[in-house]
């Protein structure tokens, strides 16, 4: 495959494990989920990507720290998107 047509990036079913084990796993997927948040992707649209739900997706991404951005957050600065 060329670089263009690259295989979309698997994301493991979550389990419906609880203490530990199902702690390490969202923390190991929410590692993952952290890259693309803060590579400016909004919740929504990693839920969307991964099939994941919103709040499964938040769950995780706190669960690796990452740093949560206010809500209405302008991905877009000193860009006016309404007139």
């Amino acid at each position: 495959m060329t670089e263009e047509q690259q295989a979309p990036e698997e994301w493991p079913r979550p389990t419906k494990r609880r203490k530990e084990a199902g702690l390490e796993e969202r923390y190991a997927i929410g590692v993952r989920l952290r890259a693309l948040y803060d590579g400016g992707m909004s919740i929504r649209e990693i839920a969307a990507e991964t099939h994941y739900s919103y709040g499964y997706v938040n769950t995780c991404l706190k669960l690796a720290g990452a740093t949560m951005r206010p809500r209405g957050f302008n991905r877009h600065v000193g860009k006016v998107l309404s007139a």
